[in-house]
């Protein structure tokens, strides 16, 4: 399903409504003596600052509710966005009202209230950590699963000592039906995060997978395919992805996204990989026989039912992953619907299923554009990169009837959004998936 305009607008509100819903409760009961604009907006922020910080959790999820309605890739990005909303609204909360009132000092002082001092400064001091570290994690070279835990350990942290201080506080919220909703809010948006971390690898434990096969590719792609151990395996859409953790438990710190490579119908399951960071560099020291374990499948990265319906696919580098698994669909159901194809790489060597696309332009009614960044002596093709002349040229006549497709660098990826939308591609026709944003 696409991220249609109608979706996004469900979505947004009910995010809205929710993340203002402790205002709305404050204001719904008698309120206490007000005490003047400035502390009054400062406490406003910390009450929607918490909430949106308890929505993190809900939106990292991975409720299939959600996900297939308003995609991964904008789900994802309006995660980083918000996040960062959601730590500068916190932080404001006591900076707001240190300036407005000395007297706010007192929460911070050990000698009046030594757990609620340490508490607050704590929660201060986290909510800067998660917003540095969430920015600058390649700097500080913090590897992905340890930011990845950190970043949830201190979230959790914070909304948890968030939560005593607004009931030990208690100024606008002082009735109880107050105060079991916002308890109840907390607990079931952390609720979330037991969900993944929690139940959903106790139900992979019931489904296990195991290599039986790793492919070396051309350049230093690796695909590793798996088959089911004991149960039917895993129905998913081509275009779609799952979280993997490789190794002899379900609850392991090491959990990412791929997007299958395998088509629909094949009877495995395979994904492929460039190496990026610690976990894809050792694909090919995968022994056949290891245990993998797959939560999915997600996402909305899917081609239409209809077989009028055109493709356009935008690739750099290993985002031909998914586009793989949607082409290699096509073949297995002999859709001949009108495809094009442009795959941007450094050079030759560097192009992932380079035989199998020159098969594929042969049978399918495809069409594929190379483009080579650094080619080789004799490179008859295209040189560069992917342009808006580019995107123009492979818009077709009728883009209302053509589905646009990209898996790229996030620089790649603006570029030719940016451009569809300017030759007045509808945005629902638009999808994206990002492998480069965690």
């Amino acid at each position: 399903m696409k991220a249609s305009p109608a979706h996004l607008f469900k979505w947004t509100a009910l995010y809205v409504v929710l993340a203002l819903s402790p205002l709305l409760l404050v204001l719904a009961g008698p309120l206490q003596s007000t005490r003047g604009f400035w502390i009054e907006f400062g406490v406003a922020l910390g009450f929607v600052g918490l909430t949106m910080m308890c929505l993190q959790f809900a939106i990292t999820g991975r409720w299939r509710t959600i996900a297939p309605q308003v995609g991964a890739d904008h789900l994802l990005q309006f995660h980083y966005a918000a996040g960062i909303g959601a730590m500068v609204l916190t932080l404001a909360h006591p900076v707001i009202l240190l300036l407005a009132e000395n007297d706010y000092l007192t929460f911070l002082d050990p000698s009046v209230n030594f757990p609620r001092a340490v508490a607050l400064t704590l929660s201060v001091i986290f909510t800067a950590l998660i917003v540095v570290l969430s920015l600058w994690r390649k700097q500080f070279k913090l590897v992905y699963e340890w930011w990845r835990l950190s970043h949830g350990v201190l979230s959790l942290l914070v909304v948890l000592i968030g939560l005593v201080h607004v009931l030990q506080v208690s100024h606008h919220t002082y009735r109880w039906w107050q105060q079991a909703y916002i308890t109840a809010f907390v607990g079931i948006t952390v609720y979330s995060l037991l969900q993944v971390r929690v139940v959903r690898p106790m139900q992979m434990k019931k489904r296990p997978y195991e290599v039986v096969n790793v492919k070396a590719h051309r350049g230093s792609a690796t695909t590793i395919v798996l088959n089911p151990v004991g149960h039917d395996g895993m129905k998913f859409d081509a275009g779609q992805y799952a979280w993997m953790t490789v190794g002899d438990s379900p609850y392991s710190l090491q959990q990412h996204p791929f997007s299958f490579s395998s088509g629909e119908t094949c009877g495995h399951i395979s994904f492929t990989a460039k190496p990026i960071g610690d976990f894809t560099s050792g694909w090919r020291g995968v022994e056949p026989g290891t245990r993998v374990w797959l939560e999915g499948p997600f996402g909305a990265f899917k081609l239409s039912k209809n077989t009028d319906t055109r493709a356009v696919f935008f690739a750099t580098g290993a985002g031909i992953t998914p586009i793989m698994s949607i082409l290699r669909t096509l073949r297995d159901h002999g859709d001949m619907r009108e495809c094009l194809l442009v795959d941007a790489n450094s050079n030759q060597r560097e192009i992932l299923f380079l035989r199998e696309l020159e098969e594929m332009e042969k049978s399918l009614n495809l069409k594929i554009i190379h483009v080579l960044s650094r080619p080789e002596p004799g490179w008859e093709g295209r040189t560069g990169y992917i342009t808006e002349d580019l995107v123009r040229e492979v818009i077709p006549g009728d883009g209302q009837n053509t589905d646009f497709f990209m898996c790229a660098a996030s620089k790649v990826m603006n570029l030719v959004e940016a451009e569809l939308l300017r030759n007045h591609v509808p945005r629902h026709h638009i999808l994206s998936e990002r492998f480069d944003i965690v």
